[in-house]
């Protein structure tokens, strides 16, 4: 037995580990209770489970609209295996953390004093302090891209790694790279006769491939190499793996990635129309 938010006795389980994943597992609710009552209500009934699960993410009451528990989408699942579960909690932080610094950061109309003190001598040629910052700027961004460089290296050896030493991330990352392979394909092939009933949303939710979430997780790689597959030309296989690699990662962006987000506001358009039409026409049969 328990107690409700207003202090009325209540049972903690109803016995049915999906009933109470539908009942207890809401947006405030702790990622400990999520984790416990997860692996129970799947053992239950997989099935049922995983529609409860797509039941947090829908909006317009259809669902819970709980993206913070269905992790938003696929890719935020690898995202988040390979970063953490708390990376967006943590990035949030962070930013709130530079934001504030930059809000206490003093005026740039500086004293006399404090310009001497960053080293600005009024007795130099006005020639010579401009390349003397200019020279300092470019040491500045020379070693932020330095940084920024091994960071990324660093990404993706992480996500190679875990692709190779654990079976299960593997499965799951191969299973969303061909759903996005084949929705991209299709949408493809259906974009030019512009039959929006058989376009997806796949190209809104796939990561850009000059993100930092795919540097983070080589998504679109694995994408292009399933869509593009060596062996399906024999053009290809004269070509060297490293150019390859840059080669269908280049086409995915701009043969595939263009053109389906270049009509992505129209297939909204025509999805919101769709919806709206169906919940109408369901709305006058039921009355």
């Amino acid at each position: 037995m328990g107690f409700t938010e207003n202090n009325y006795a209540t049972f903690l389980s109803s016995g049915n580990p999906c009933l109470d994943f539908f009942f207890h597992v809401v947006p405030d609710t702790s990622s400990s209770y999520l984790h416990q009552q997860l692996p129970l209500a799947w053992a239950h009934d997989a099935l049922t489970t995983l529609k409860l699960i797509c039941n947090l993410r829908g909006v317009r009451d259809t669902g819970k609209s709980d993206k913070e528990s269905f992790y938003t989408d696929l890719p935020e699942i690898l995202y988040r295996l390979l970063q953490g579960q708390d990376v967006r909690k943590n990035q949030k932080f962070e930013w709130e953390q530079r934001k504030h610094s930059i809000a206490r950061r003093p005026s740039p109309r500086w004293t006399k004093s404090v310009r001497t003190g960053l080293g600005v001598n009024r007795q130099e040629p006005k020639e010579v302090r401009r390349a003397k910052a200019t020279k300092r700027v470019k040491s500045e961004s020379e070693s932020t891209s330095a940084l920024r460089h091994q960071k990324t290296i660093e990404m993706a050896k992480k996500a190679i790694e875990r692709y190779q030493q654990d079976s299960d991330y593997r499965f799951l990352y191969d299973r969303i790279s061909e759903l996005f392979a084949e929705c991209l394909k299709s949408d493809v092939e259906n974009l030019n006769p512009k039959d929006y009933k058989k376009i997806s949303l796949a190209a809104k939710w796939c990561p850009s491939t000059d993100s930092s979430f795919n540097r983070a997780t080589l998504l679109c790689e694995s994408i292009a190499r399933t869509i593009f597959l060596r062996e399906s030309n024999p053009e290809y296989e004269r070509i060297e793996e490293a150019h390859y690699d840059f080669i269908i990662w280049d086409w995915l962006r701009k043969e595939i990635m263009v053109p389906l987000r270049k009509d992505a506001p129209m297939l909204l358009s025509f999805i919101i129309a769709a919806f709206y039409s169906s919940a109408i026409s369901h709305n006058l049969h039921t009355n």
